[in-house]
């Protein structure tokens, strides 16, 4: 059974959602048929039952981009074999590891606020996000972060466009690439 509820001027409350229709239900988000899920429990029970219970479903260009071993991509014992190899960067040991990095990272770009005096939060926000995430997440240095024409915002509009690809295939460079690469 599916529900479609329909918003005036916003989306409507999730909480009051599943107040309404239980902690499990269908819903339209975006003309896509969608499960809302409400609880730990129904979380739990539907991802221990991926292929069982439901089916993750990915935009085409998902697959494309991220290639055919992404992990997002595999089934069964491959998708286990590269969680489990992945997993060893997120135990609790390996992000303590990370900590005196993302402090130093927060040190700093926090004495950089408070040098510029009024700064725009949600670019400031975005660089020390991406930052932290190529420092320590893909471990390239600081050079990938700095100011300039070859620092952020030059690595931040490609990573924007590449991202816009996952969802937007078909109209993005990458697309013209993959095309180009087939031929």
């Amino acid at each position: 059974m599916m529900w479609v509820v329909k918003a005036t001027d916003s989306y409507p409350d999730s909480v009051q959602l599943h107040a309404q229709h239980g902690p499990v239900f269908w819903w339209r988000i975006l003309g896509r048929r969608s499960l809302m899920v409400g609880t730990f429990e129904a979380a739990m029970h539907l991802l221990k039952g991926e292929h069982a219970i439901v089916e993750a479903d990915y935009p085409p260009s998902v697959h494309h981009v991220l290639g055919r071993w992404a992990l997002v991509n595999l089934h069964g014992k491959q998708h286990l074999h590269i969680k489990h190899l992945a997993q060893a960067a997120f135990t609790p040991k390996a992000i303590r590891g990370y900590l005196p990095r993302m402090q130093a990272t927060a040190e700093e770009a926090v004495q950089k606020w408070a040098a510029q005096g009024d700064i725009l939060v949600y670019h400031e926000m975005k660089w020390f996000t991406f930052r932290v995430a190529v420092d320590i997440i893909v471990g390239f240095d600081d050079s990938w972060t700095r100011p300039g024409p070859d620092g952020f915002d030059c690595v931040s509009t490609l990573f924007k466009d590449w991202l816009d690809g996952l969802f937007r295939w078909g109209s993005t460079a990458f697309h013209s690439i993959h095309l180009a690469t087939l031929l």
